[in-house]
């Protein structure tokens, strides 16, 4: 029977779950599934066949769009109707922080939810500093079913709707897809920071199996935990715990060293550059300053040859861009000084050559 993924002998609600259950390798994978319950005919059991499972339980009639009208108007629910090929749509992790032995959440966003029926993301994280707790549903998710799974350290998530998430008049909705919380086990590197990536493509569906990526770009940027100690009753850091501030990258140099490194990361919508936005996505606590202090043309985006110029020229003279107000005060009143103590020894020895023998 088509739809009866379950094999009970019936078509159900029952088996939009069951549909997402093996989506995420809850249940054990079958050609027989596909031949079931593959609905929209991608070939994957996913979270567009549990939203199909659930209109055709409602009501077969509403499994379908629309018919066009007199006017050769289509339905308005339609992916093909809503997306923007030029505009793409963003799923994202957030960074957060996060205290050594305590939970943390992070959230999954899109930036347009507008007619999204369901998703199914895959989430990556290091399982020697982070332990998964749990998988909370999102704002796009309401009564509807949600599903995950974890194993070897990625955690699997899929979701579906009956009807699809759309506000009449907008042109983007955004939402969040899960909140994620973890418990933060072990410290990273020095300095460094543990990522929560997002594996492959999101899938974002439309109730009529359709899928975001037939009609715009899905991109994706990954979150960064900085994981610190805890602190003691009186607001100290216990002993051995780096003190505030402790762990960031201390030279422009070793900011611009990082983003040439995570440059394809950060770079997000492929463009070959990076906006201020963008590289904050991969380094938290990077400010305008040191931003504006490696962006060369001053043209508001980093390029991979300004910082490959920038870590090639190093900081050599007085008015290299890498120096900070800070580290040129420091120069002038350095070089001053040599200045000073050169005309001193000149003076010394012009008096010297001047005495009568």
């Amino acid at each position: 029977m088509i739809g009866d993924l379950n094999g009970d002998g019936k078509m159900d609600i029952a088996d939009a779950l069951w549909a997402l259950r093996l989506a995420v390798g809850l249940e054990a994978l079958s050609s027989t599934h596909i031949i079931t319950g593959d609905l929209n005919g991608d070939g994957r059991i996913n979270s567009a066949d549990a939203v199909l499972l659930q209109r055709m339980a409602a009501n077969f009639d509403k499994v379908n769009p629309l018919p066009m009208t007199l006017e050769g108007l289509s339905d308005p629910l339609l992916l093909a109707n809503i997306l923007n090929m030029s505009v793409p749509v963003t799923v994202r992790v957030d960074n957060e922080q996060a205290v050594l032995g305590t939970d943390f959440c992070v959230a999954v966003r899109v930036d347009n939810a507008q007619g999204l029926s369901g998703y199914d993301v895959t989430l990556r994280y290091d399982e020697d500093l982070l332990d998964l707790v749990e998988v909370r549903a999102g704002t796009v998710v309401g009564n509807y079913p949600q599903q995950w799974e974890e194993e070897d350290g990625r955690v699997r998530i899929s979701m579906g709707r009956r009807e699809a998430l759309y506000e009449l008049g907008k042109a983007f909705v955004d939402g969040t897809l899960a909140t994620v919380c973890f418990h933060a086990k072990d410290m990273p590197d020095a300095g460094a920071a543990t990522q929560i990536s997002i594996e492959g493509v999101p899938a974002l569906m439309g109730q009529y199996g359709d899928s975001y990526e037939w009609f715009t770009a899905v991109l994706k940027v990954h979150g960064q935990v900085r994981i610190q100690e805890a602190i003691d009753e009186e607001g100290e850091p216990v002993e051995g715990e780096p003190a505030e501030g402790e762990g960031e990258m201390e030279t422009i140099e070793e900011i611009a060293a990082f983003l040439l490194d995570n440059f394809d990361t950060a770079d997000v919508d492929d463009d070959s550059r990076l906006s201020f936005d963008e590289a904050c996505e991969v380094l938290s606590y990077l400010t305008q300053e040191q931003f504006n202090l490696l962006d060369a043309n001053s043209d508001g985006f980093l390029t991979r040859e300004e910082l490959e110029t920038f870590l090639d020229d190093g900081r050599c003279g007085c008015c290299r861009r890498g120096c900070t107000p800070e580290e040129n005060v420091k120069r002038y009143l350095g070089d001053w000084l040599l200045l000073g103590l050169a005309l001193l020894m000149i003076v010394a020895f012009a008096q010297n050559n001047h005495q009568p023998r």
